[in-house]
């Protein structure tokens, strides 16, 4: 994943995510994140925190983004192996579950690397499903007090949402284990408490508190949509799960045919346990089936479930006992990296063209501007620009709605002001500078 990693511009959310965490870092306000000098409420700020770690060692530039997801990744590959030899006492299922997870196709190709919030998020889902089974499995109350911890914790990446994952997976080993009255005793109180307690904190020093509280509702609400169209929602019963099998191959490929062929007993402790839980945290997203685009959910909102579904694909490859399974599971693991490898070494300098094109235009920007002035920014399709203007001034590229005096406007819509000073051309769109006219 390291190979020309900076190659790649700025693509999805991270731009934004550059973005939000820059002007944390200019107006020097770690609470409430602000996006061109606009209070910005659909996430809290925890990634955003990360970044700026990051920038202390790699500077203000896509690798800073990148390396808290690859980091995040390789660590959850070693959670697993080590929970899975922990519970399952097999260091080599371990090494197997840790080898799928990595392996993933959205992981090594997509996610794993993009400096989105899903790799990060991941890791923590997993140490919270983690610590909840060990507090059943050996009946500690430690681990449910640390799960409760971790779900505060996790809060400030993406909100409400992570509740989902909490709530579904104590349901499931309260149904599993039969201790009905436990999700009543103290230590699971305390947990509660501890995952609410955080985000609060948080939350009530942020400048609208019940704004922002109201738009992360709505965030989770919003992908949570039924399907009222019964002939679109059957067919994403159907799809959904075989683009789940895409997001998984090569290891998903195996595994099926392995369950085909063999008798493979997934009903085993504590095998039956995660696949409860598994299902439990699938079925919303299942069922769910309006809450992203036409009727269809993203399937990045699984990526969380990885790294437990990586620890039973492990153990159903292994459970049969079948040197060709091992073999061949380790020759799909070696291709898959291979072709990562060579994406990175040989497409993304092809695909991608020169490197820091956008950034070269902004700097060009820069120079046809009066820097005392003030610049806006109203650019949807090319929102690395954006950053790259506030970068390399050093100042806040706000929207034109927060600086109604602007000099300069920077766009790359059908919003357009004043006089045309210069256009560029990128990947098949005009970016555009104009000067507001007395």
């Amino acid at each position: 994943m390291l190979v020309n990693l900076n190659i790649p511009e700025a693509r999805g959310d991270e731009p934004l995510r550059l973005t939000l965490a820059y002007e944390m870092f200019l107006h020097h306000n770690y609470i409430q994140p602000t996006r061109l000098g606009k209070l910005y409420f659909n996430k809290p700020p925890l990634f955003m925190w990360f970044i700026l770690l990051s920038s202390k060692i790699f500077g203000w530039n896509i690798i800073a983004i990148r390396a808290i997801s690859i980091f995040f990744t390789l660590l959850t590959t070693f959670l697993i192996i080590f929970f899975s030899y922990k519970v399952l006492k097999n260091l080599f299922l371990g090494v197997v579950a840790g080898l799928s997870f990595i392996t993933f196709g959205d992981i090594l190709f997509y996610y794993g690397y993009l400096g989105e919030i899903d790799a990060t998020f991941t890791f923590f889902v997993a140490l919270i499903m983690f610590s909840l089974f060990l507090g059943y499995d050996r009946n500690d109350s430690k681990f449910i007090i640390l799960a409760g911890l971790l779900t505060g914790i996790a809060f400030l990446f993406k909100g409400f949402v992570i509740y989902g994952f909490y709530g579904l997976t104590l349901i499931a080993l309260t149904i599993y284990y039969k201790r009905y009255l436990e999700f009543f005793s103290k230590e699971n109180i305390i947990s509660y408490l501890l995952s609410i307690i955080i985000p609060f904190v948080w939350l009530i020093q942020t400048a609208d508190p019940i704004n922002y509280a109201k738009m992360m509702l709505f965030e989770v609400s919003s992908r949570a949509e039924g399907s009222k169209n019964i002939t679109k929602f059957l067919p994403h019963l159907i799809s959904f799960p075989l683009q789940n099998i895409k997001q998984t191959l090569l290891t998903s490929a195996l595994v099926l045919v392995v369950l085909i062929r063999y008798k493979v007993d997934v009903f085993k402790y504590p095998i039956k346990v995660f696949l409860l839980i598994l299902f439990l945290n699938y079925l919303p997203y299942l069922l769910f089936a309006g809450g992203k685009g036409i009727y269809s959910v993203d399937t990045r909102y699984v990526i969380p479930l990885f790294p437990l579904l990586a620890v039973v694909f492990a153990y159903i490859l292994i459970q049969p006992k079948k040197e060709w399974i091992i073999k061949t599971f380790f020759v799909l693991a070696i291709i898959s990296i291979l072709l990562r490898f060579t994406l990175g070494l040989a497409v993304f300098p092809k695909k991608e063209g020169k490197t820091g094109i956008l950034e070269g235009i902004a700097i060009d920007i820069i120079q046809q501007v009066d820097k005392k002035d003030k610049i806006v920014c109203s650019c949807g399709e090319f929102k690395a620009i954006c950053f790259y203007l506030e970068k390399n001034l050093g100042k806040i590229v706000a929207y034109p709605e927060v600086y109604s005096d602007w000099k300069y406007l920077v766009t790359c819509t059908n919003f357009n002001e004043g006089k045309l000073v210069k256009k560029y051309k990128y990947r098949g769109g005009l970016i555009e500078l104009y000067e507001r006219e007395k």
